[in-house]
This record gives C-alpha cells, structure tokens and sequence, in this order.
C-alpha cells in the first residue's frame, strides 16, 4: 500500500503543470562525501532542496542552469543514509532521478548514502535478520505491521532467550524506518560482534493508532490508543513467536521523536513491564503550558519509585532541534522532582544522523547493570565510530562500565590537577634525597597494592645455567644460551626461562648490556626477500654492548584464565585460580622475570654489573618502567611506546585510558585496579610518579605521531612533571615544556624523549640515539 502511495505521487509530480521531468545525474555522491542534487523543471521559479540535515526554513535554494536543470551542492556529510526531497513552486516532492525511497506514513521521500567508517555501515560480520510481522488488530480493528530484528545465530540456538527493545518511530515513519535510514540493524551487528552490546531482540511497531493526518483531536488519542495496542497485542505476539525473556529488567522502551514521547508515556505508566526508557529528540508529553506532563504528574511525582524500577531513564536532543526547549523543560521537571536520568545535550537536528548515534549510545547500557551509555563519559561525538577508526584514523573504543568513548580532541580533555611528587600523602614538603627515598617507597607502595600489584613473598627462586656457547651464529657476537630454572633445581617439570645473550666480540672486558623484554624468544624475525630489515641487535652490538633477550611468555602467559599457569601459578595457594587482589598482574610478573635475568647478568664475566639497561615495547615498556622503578641495580631504560598505564598521564583523556585497560587487559594489573576505574582523578599517583621513582637513573621514551592511542604527549607531558624529582637528586630532565617536534629527540638530560613520524614501534633511530643516552649519563 505505501508503494503504491509512493508510485501515485510520483505521477503527480509528473503531470504538476508548467514541470517537465527529464533524466539527470541526481544524486551524484563525490568522494569528499558533499553531493550534487539535481531536477529539470524549466517552468519552475523557485526550487528547494530539503534536506534531514537542515533546520526548518533554511532550505537550500538550487541554482538554474541551462535546459531546465535546476542544481545544488551540499555537505560533506557524514557516513550513513540521508533523507531529502525537492520543493518545486511549492509542491514537495521526492527526487524523481533516485530510485532510494524512503517509505513514510505520508509524503515518501528520496535518501542517499554516504560510505564511510561509522557502526551504522555494513560490515562483514555475522548479521542479524529483520522480518515484518503482519496480523489483525482486534483493538484498532485492521491489519497492522511490526518489524522485528533478532541477532545473529538466533535460529542456531533454540533454547536461548533474549532481552528485547521495543524501538518506536516518529511521526512520519513507519515500523521500517528505523532500518531503512537508522540502521539499527547494522548497529546491533556491529556492536555485538565486539561484545558492546547484548543480544537482543528489537521490536519496531507501527506507532500510528490513528491514521496519520487525522484531525488533531483524534490525533491527541494516538498515544493512548497506541499504549493499549503495544500492551495489548504487539507484546504477547512477541512473546508467543520469539524466544524472549519477559521480566522487567528484559524489557527496553526507545523511541525517536513522536515515538520518543510515547517511550516515555509508556514506559512511565508501565513501570512493572519496563526498565528502561529513552527518547530521543522527543516529542516529550506536555500539558497546555508546556511545563508538565499532565498525563504523568501523578507517576512523576512517586520518585522513589521511579527511581527503584528503572535501571536507566535517558534522554538525548539536538541543540538546533526543534523540540529542544521542550525536551529541556521536561528534564527541568525530572530534576525537580528528584527523578534520576541522562540527559545528552549534543549538536545536530532533528534527523536521523543524531539518532542513530543515540541507538548507539544507549545500547550498551541495555541489559547490562554494570555497563553505561556509551558517551556517558569521554568524547561522545566519536559514538559513531566505535569499534572503528575516527576519521583521523585513530582507534575509537567503549570502556563499557563508564561508557568511556575514546578521545582524540584537545578540547575535550578535562581539566587535571597532578599529584605533587614533592608532597608526602601527609602533606609534608621533600625536600632532601633522604625525605625522597620515604617518599618513593610511598609511591611504590601504591603501585605494589593498587595497580601493578606485589609479588608474593612465596616467589620462587630461578637458577641459571649456561646451556651453549656459540661463537659462529653471529659473526659480531659471542652468544650464549641461557636457561633458568624456576622453583627447584631438580624438579624436572619446573618452568623454565629462557635466555638469549649476545656478546659483541670486540670486547676487550666487561660490557654494558641491554636486557631486551621480547614478545618472542631468540632473535628478532628476520624478513623473508625485500630489503634487509634494521637490526637492534646488530646496532647494540656495533655500540660496543651486549645484547640480552627473554620472551615473555616464558615467565608468564599473556592471557586471561591463565593464573595457574607461569610464575604466578606456581605462588596460588591450592584451590584459588588468581591472585589476591593486591598481587601481581603479568606486568609485575614480567618485571620479576627481568629482575631474575638481572641477576645472572651480575654474575656473568662478560657483564658490566653496574650497566644494565632494559627495553621492551608497548605492554613491555610498560614492564620495563615498573622493572626499573623496583629494581635499582637497572641502570637505565629504553621504554618504547608504553602508552597508558606505562608513561602517559592517567587523567589526561587521549587515546587508551585506565578504564580501557581494567576491561580489556584485567589479567596484566592487580585486581585492585578495578577499584579506580572512573575514578582517575582520585588516584593519589599518576605516571609521572612512576617515571620519577627510577630517579636519578636515566629514562629514554618514545611515542609515535600515528599511535595516538598510546598518547605521546601525555607521556612528554608526564616526563615534565617528573623532572622536579631530577632536579632535587642532582639531574636534569627534558629542559623544555614545549612538545618537540617530530623527529627531533630531546637526549641532553637524565630524561630523553623522542616523538617520531611513524607509529607504535622504535624507529632506527631511536635504538641509536638511547646508546648514546645511557653512555653519556654512565655513573662515573
């Protein structure tokens, strides 16, 4: 029936008097995502664009050309699917050119879309499937629709049961369009194919009870007739056809617009069936002085109970939207009224493009207790990108328990305030060595318990033998392998760890060596063809050092539900399958690791005891800062990219954050990191601490300017505020304030810092400006 409603205005249009419609390229999307309109009316006077993305009565006018064509070019848009039509002399009409029809409750319009990298894209992952319900409505007397998505692998399982969302409509929309242009579909797809969403059924009905266009007094009854439709009929068909769960805290009410206004309506009246409820861009319900829902004033005025059935009450709107004085008048009542809610103030219209970045917000809150909107914190406008890449190509991710959404905008870092490294707990000033080294231990203390977590006194004890010595597998170098075993001697399963020491053969005695934290064992890959690969340890070797490495891996395994396994299972008392919440995460395990390699390298004649250095990359610089801080017979530290929780400022929000790593990398920290998630700015340390407790030895970072999630100007910035702590032992630091530019490492002081053109790696470079680095600030 709308087809045919579409197919007869399309005639219409054709035989307006004084408009002749011929071919024309309309729309023509250009690949700088602006796009061209275009119609022929050569009778025409004045011609319209109207667009979704346009507040009302700032259409945009087109342009005549030659022959009749009349023509305009908007943007660039955003990914994703846009409505638009045409105003020709008055008369509305879709775009005659464009077979992409929006199907509405009246006055079809035309759309295109925008490819880009949003969630609302289609993507290859596993897709849900969408189906239209057809049945007769006993209560409003005809056939009525309802769209219903379920996700992938539904009809795999066929006895799980799902939550459900029953997402509403606006006024001129049908039961379709939140597919058609919302792609909520494609959201869902998205979302859960990374675990930020549930599984979970959508339902989409016909919000219209009364037919659109009504007279307006007939039209005020919709919501209510609409309610009992809903309740009534559309619910129990659901719950007979689909595998749903039918407790209130299973149920989800959301709407756009008009149906914004009735999510809230219903929801609020049928407080035993909901808990949840959001409206997006509302038509929110008031009473004749647009101050209180009439309706609901006796609901509102229970807040306890509100507030006891509802699990989230969330509302977003545009700031050039329409309805936005009424959405905010009706969060000025919740407020009075002790009624707890969100409310997203965001930029943008009443359109599409909002709302579905709303979806996209709300649905990893949904049957998730411990999860929050996304964009409850962080930067919100980068909601359409999650799981993807904004488009400066940076990673954008959801830390589900604060609804974190990743941040690449300078203006939308909060304002911080550092911990003083000069200020005891207790408020007294440092200002000795002496005063220092209390406060230090103070410092460690809170890594030990809270973040990094200690290493239980039960640590075993490793034993080391010389396995092989081999002159002829490098031509530069001595290289010896080295086995140690962990726990006793002569237990014949006990783990092993396994060591790989290169001595350069020009040495005349005793040299420096840098211990190389390794996300493999043995020597770094060589590249098969092409042109030859740099070699760190060539590079080490050629500088007059040693090179020694570990895997990782040996010490302890990088992954979750791996406790009982490495180091750390052989310290798990019986029948536990993780440590204490204070104890060590896989970074202090790894550290112990490095400091057990430090060991034998001190007992090894070819060794310079008093000059060990130590690197590793990514979540191993973040090792080898922690190793050096605990571990003061470590000389000197070539940490690469460490990014968050290794170097960059905690409270500064850029990239990765805390929240982040307590999600996604549980196994790494102490349980006790949990604790701080959301709550950055109480964390009595920040890294800067951690950098200033290897104070006076010397620290070499590098962050590169593609890897923003690591956030190198955190870790500059994080350097600078270590540098009191320098200055007070009798060093220097970075000597500057100012982010340097790329390319251009800062190596004059006990601190050295190189922020490069390339990504999350040690360019040649820097192996080459560290040597360097460590020699010239060699104790005497």
């Amino acid at each position: 029936m709308k087809h045919l409603h579409c197919l007869a205005l399309l005639i219409a249009v054709a035989a307006l008097p004084r408009l002749a419609v011929a071919a024309g390229l309309s729309p023509e999307v250009h690949r700088d995502a602006r796009v061209t309109f275009r119609v022929i009316a050569p009778h025409a006077s004045k011609v319209l664009v109207l667009g979704d993305w346009l507040k009302r009565g700032e259409e945009l006018p087109m342009a005549q050309g030659q022959d009749g064509m009349w023509s305009a070019t908007a943007g660039p848009f955003p990914p994703g699917n846009h409505i638009y039509g045409f105003e020709i002399d008055g008369v509305q009409v879709p775009d005659p050119e464009n077979a992409s029809v929006k199907l509405r409750a009246s006055r079809a319009g035309s759309y295109f879309h925008i490819p880009g990298d949003a969630v609302w894209q289609a993507a290859e992952v596993p897709h849900g499937n969408v189906e239209i319900n057809f049945h007769q409505s006993e209560l409003l007397g005809d056939t009525r629709w309802f769209s219903v998505y379920t996700p992938p692998g539904y009809d795999k399982d066929h006895q799980k049961q799902y939550p459900v969302l029953y997402l509403l409509h606006g006024s001129n929309d049908t039961p379709i369009g939140w597919v058609m242009i919302g792609a909520a579909n494609f959201i869902l797809d998205n979302l859960i194919r990374r675990d930020d969403a549930a599984e979970m059924i959508v339902v989409m009905p016909f919000g219209h009870a009364v037919a659109h266009g009504s007279p307006s007094e007939l039209q005020k009854t919709n919501t209510r007739r609409f309610e009992a439709y809903l309740m009534q009929e559309v619910i129990p068909t659901v719950e007979r056809k689909y595998r749903v769960r039918t407790s209130p805290k299973d149920r989800a009410i959301a709407g756009l617009s008009m149906g914004g206004g009735q999510a809230i309506t219903i929801g609020l009246t049928h407080l035993d069936r909901f808990s949840v409820i959001a409206s997006f861009s509302g038509a929110v319900p008031i009473d004749k002085d647009g101050t209180e829902a009439e309706q609901l004033s006796e609901v509102l005025a229970r807040a306890d109970d509100v507030n006891q059935a509802l699990d989230l009450f969330w509302i977003g709107c545009g700031k050039d939207d329409f309805l936005i004085e009424r959405n905010q008048n009706f969060v000025r009542l919740l407020q009075e009224q002790g009624i707890n809610h969100q409310f997203r103030l965001s930029e943008g219209v009443h359109n599409y493009h909002v709302w579905r970045q709303y979806l996209t917000s709300l649905l990893p809150a949904l049957f998730r207790p411990d999860s929050a909107p996304a964009g409850t914190t962080g930067n919100a406008d980068n909601v359409a990108y999650l799981g993807r890449s904004d488009p400066g190509g940076n990673p954008v991710r959801l830390a589900k328990r604060t609804g974190h959404v990743s941040n690449y905008d300078q203006t939308q870092v909060p304002a911080y305030e550092l911990p003083d490294p000069l200020q005891m707990q207790d408020g007294t000033r440092v200002t000795t060595a002496d005063q220092w080294q209390r406060r230090r231990q103070e410092i460690l203390g809170f890594y030990q318990q809270q973040i990094y977590g200690q290493v239980p006194e039960n640590a075993p004890g490793v034993t080391w033998k010389v396995m092989e010595t081999d002159e002829g597998s490098r031509g530069d170098a001595t290289t010896k392998k080295i086995e140690g075993t962990v726990g006793a001697a002569d237990q014949e399963d006990a783990p092993k760890l396994h060591v790989t020491l290169h001595v350069p053969k020009t040495a005349k005695g005793p040299v420096p060596v840098l211990l190389n934290l390794s996300f493999f064992g043995g020597e770094f890959p060589r590249r098969a063809g092409g042109p030859p690969r740099f070699d760190p340890i060539a590079e080490v070797l050629a500088h007059g050092w040693a090179f020694a490495q570990i895997g990782y891996n040996d010490i302890q395994p990088d992954r979750p539900n791996a406790f009982n396994r490495g180091v750390i299972g052989l310290t798990l008392p019986e029948g536990h399958s993780e440590p204490a919440a204070d104890q060590w995460g896989t970074i202090s395990a790894w550290a112990w690791g490095a400091s057990r390699v430090v060991d034998y390298l001190q007992t090894d004649d070819d060794i310079n005891e008093d000059r060990i250095a130590i690197t590793g990359a990514s979540r191993l610089g973040k090792t080898a800062l922690w190793a050096a801080a605990n571990d003061q017979r470590i000389h000197s530290v070539f940490s690469v990219v460490p990014g968050e929780m290794g170097a960059s400022l905690i409270r500064r929000d850029w990239g990765e954050t805390l929240d982040d790593m307590a999600q996604n990398f549980p196994w790494q920290f102490a349980g006790n990191l949990q604790r701080w998630v959301g709550r950055w700015n109480e964390l009595p340390v920040d890294q800067h601490l951690l950098i200033a407790a290897i104070a006076p030895r010397s620290v070499y970072i590098n962050g590169g300017v593609s890897d923003q999630w690591s956030d190198p100007k955190g870790e500059f910035l994080a350097m600078v505020a270590a540098e009191p702590v320098y200055r007070l032992l009798g060093g220097t630091g970075l000597g500057t304030e100012t982010l340097p530019e790329l390319d251009q490492p800062i190596v004059s002081g006990q601190l050295g810092f190189h922020y490069h053109s390339q990504g999350h790696r040690a360019v040649p470079e820097d192996w080459k400006q560290f040597l360097k680095f460590a020699d010239r600030h060699a104790s005497p």
